[in-house]
């Protein structure tokens, strides 16, 4: 019988979250296998692997809100928008009252637009932004609209200066960085960025790369954080699920009597189950 489940990861700073997927193919001699959202070669923290029939469940993870710890550096402005990048500005800022920077901060919180890095991988007329950069061909990627729901200052040492926030899916950490250099007028970069959690999955429950026993989590407590409907309260029309009240939501769980089943909304009224399990 096949293994399908979630396997939580601490990546580390340093490797691309393919070459982790590529490490865990190897240890488990398992061809399907993904993850549910790239964390870039500098930044580390939790990447959620997904084996198997667990596949179907990365747009769950990838659309779920996020927390970050990460590191800015103030009065340095680079291409990539971190410090493995050239800089393009630098200068001396003396260090500021930290109200000053709390009130930059607040300026953030709710819906905001951002443009993602250049040096990243949203596709700009059908290739990698990333690739076209190498090239150095000039491109103008679309503002994007994401929420922050806070940012709380953990460490101030300055000019780098450490933060927690929390995100909707989407959200580019180094455009967040850049765009609080550029209001504050001092300009920065990013030094380090960690990805805490995603949904109710934080990274001090995963597993380090270098473990030689892999431990899979159940599904249903990774998806703990969806919102839930008990299965009499649904209707079945030719294998679409109608709900008896409105959710907000592109995913939902529906308990069974002895499974769960994850659904996704193919228009405002119907769901289409993609993932059903066994319920603990």
């Amino acid at each position: 019988m096949e293994n399908s489940g979630i396997i939580l990861v601490d990546k580390p700073r340093g490797i691309t979250s393919r070459k982790v997927v590529d490490l865990f193919q190897n240890k488990l001699g398992i061809k399907k296998i993904g993850h549910a959202g790239t964390l870039d070669p500098l930044a580390s923290g939790l990447l959620i692997l997904l084996v198997n029939k667990a596949t179907r469940l990365s747009g769950v993870f990838s659309s779920t809100d996020k927390i970050y710890e990460f590191t800015l550096c103030f009065g340095v402005q680079t291409d990539t928008d971190d410090l493995e990048g050239t800089v393009i500005n630098r200068k001396r800022i003396q260090e500021p009252e930290k109200n000053y920077i709390v009130n930059t901060l607040s300026k953030f919180l709710g819906n905001i637009e951002q443009i993602p890095p250049k040096y990243s991988a949203v596709k700009y007329q059908g290739q990698r932004a990333y690739k076209l950069a190498r090239k150095g061909i000039e491109i103008s990627l679309k503002p994007r609209k994401v929420y922050i729901y806070n940012i709380i200052i953990t460490n101030w040492n300055w000019p780098r200066v450490t933060l927690i926030a929390r995100v909707s899916s989407g959200t580019y950490v180094r455009s967040l960085i850049r765009d609080i250099g550029e209001v504050t007028g001092y300009g920065a970069t990013a030094h380090s960025i960690c990805r805490q959690a995603i949904g109710n999955n934080f990274v001090n429950q995963a597993i380090d790369i270098n473990q030689q026993k892999i431990l899979y989590q159940n599904p249903e407590n990774c998806l703990s954080h969806l919102a839930a409907v008990n299965i009499n309260d649904i209707n079945m029309d030719n294998n679409k699920i109608k709900l008896n009240q409105y959710f907000n939501n592109e995913f939902i769980k529906i308990n069974d009597s002895n499974k769960y089943h994850i659904a996704r909304r193919q228009n405002d009224d119907f769901y289409k189950i993609i993932f059903s399990g066994e319920k603990l």
